[in-house]
């Protein structure tokens, strides 16, 4: 846990065809702050020394665990695992609990899945920060899940507009 006031663990709602996440939450306001891991088993403690400053700076801070991570469920079939529909779905809980305006930032193998989200028709973001971005020609999302697929192809999206 973090060391700030208030800061709570949650559950994020599955959505259809997701599996419930856990969360850290700190700080409030209308302006909601998506923290989002890279690959390894860490999840959202990665995060733990940066939540202060980001709560001291206003922001309401959730920090996500993906599917199969840390205290969330694990998805039944992993071909069918989309972390940007856990990042629509972290985004769209933060925005009940007030926040009118949600930023994500990602970390490491993260950046990949905060690049597609961005550009993606069905997650709905205000500002994104993608760090130390890598593997931009891979898949993030599975065949199933609307289109851009790979930060490649989010790029393109971007640029097209």
């Amino acid at each position: 846990m973090p060391e700030v006031d208030g800061a709570e663990v949650v559950d994020v709602p599955a959505t259809e065809g997701g599996v419930r996440l856990s969360a850290v939450v700190a700080g409030t306001g209308d302006r909601g702050l998506l923290l989002i891991h890279g690959s390894g088993g860490q999840g959202r403690c990665v995060w733990q020394r940066e939540i202060p400053s980001f709560v001291d700076a206003g922001y309401q801070v959730m920090a996500i665990d993906h599917a199969c991570v840390g205290d969330s469920d694990c998805v039944d079939f992993p071909a069918d695992d989309d972390p940007v529909r856990d990042i629509a779905a972290s985004a769209a809980a933060l925005r009940e609990r007030g926040a009118t305006a949600v930023g994500v930032i990602g970390a490491s193998y993260g950046t990949a899945q905060v690049i597609v989200a961005a550009a993606a028709p069905d997650v709905e973001l205000d500002a994104a920060i993608a760090l130390s971005p890598g593997q931009l020609d891979a898949d993030v999302r599975p065949e199933t899940a609307p289109e851009p697929r790979t930060p490649a192809a989010a790029r393109r999206r971007w640029t097209s507009r």
